[in-house]
């Protein structure tokens, strides 16, 4: 009976091991493919968090080229007119300098219409709003400046050749730098231009004029017969004293002879 409870009790304790054995890799298999699972999902969840969606390529804009700097046209400034020199040329109070005005030419002093010039020059800018305005140079070789010059927004180089006393000169026509009002001024200019002609040229010097040559009239100092004489001579009255006188022409006695 002792041996048949051994042999019971072995068996129970081989049994229980087994099952114990067997429930323990049940387990471990579980676990393992738990584990699986859960490396799965985490991989998974890797991949689909790391994943993203590349932004879309942006072209850049293009490349605008600046425009070219341009210089502002220098804008006519109000002056003060104080004198006119000649067709070309005034003076202003606000330079210390006279203005020669761009564009045209008028006579010189001696020469013909140099007068008319002058005074229609002071006619058209007198009176009215001037303004000048620079074109290239600032002076000339003796100083002056070189401007445009407008009468109440007109220039009047313009005036000036219209009116035939000027003429179209100093311009990209004749060896000079082109201005902005060259080809009106040289529209203007023409055959009409009556003050275009240079000064004639002065007469040789004459010698001076010589005195005319007095011939002496004849001198008749007598003797003389009687008055009639001296007077047919021109001598008449004849005094005492002088060639041809005698006494007995003065019957009076007072000096005087053939009176």
């Amino acid at each position: 009976m002792v041996e048949c409870d051994n042999m019971r009790h072995l068996v129970f304790l081989a049994c229980f091991t087994l099952a114990a054995c067997s429930s323990s890799s049940s387990d471990s298999a579980t676990d393992t493919l738990a584990l699986r699972s859960s490396t799965s999902t985490i991989a998974s969840t890797t991949s689909t968090s790391t994943t993203t969606t590349a932004a879309p390529t942006t072209t850049a804009a293009p490349t605008t080229t600046a425009a070219p700097t341009t210089t502002a046209a220098p804008a006519a400034t109000g002056v003060t007119l104080t004198g006119v020199t000649d067709g070309d040329t005034i003076e202003v109070a606000e330079l210390g300098e006279p203005i020669r005005i761009l564009g045209y030419d008028t006579a010189e002093r001696g020469e013909p219409c140099f007068v008319s010039a002058t005074d229609a020059l002071g006619l058209i800018m007198f009176g009215k709003t001037i303004t000048i305005e620079p074109d290239g140079d600032d002076t000339d070789r003796y100083g002056r400046y070189l401007r445009h010059v407008y009468a109440d927004g007109i220039p009047v180089g313009l005036t000036m050749i219209e009116a035939g006393l000027a003429n179209a000169r100093y311009d990209g026509l004749d060896g000079y730098g082109r201005h902005e009002w060259q080809d009106e001024y040289r529209a203007a200019d023409g055959p009409n231009q009556t003050c275009s002609v240079p000064a004639p040229a002065l007469p040789a010097t004459q010698p001076p004029p010589q005195a005319p040559v007095v011939t002496a009239a004849p001198t008749n100092n007598g003797p003389f017969a009687n008055c009639d004489a001296v007077r047919a001579a021109g001598r008449a009255p004849i005094y005492s004293g002088e060639p041809g006188f005698q006494s007995k022409f003065d019957r009076n006695g007072d000096g005087g002879g053939c009176e």
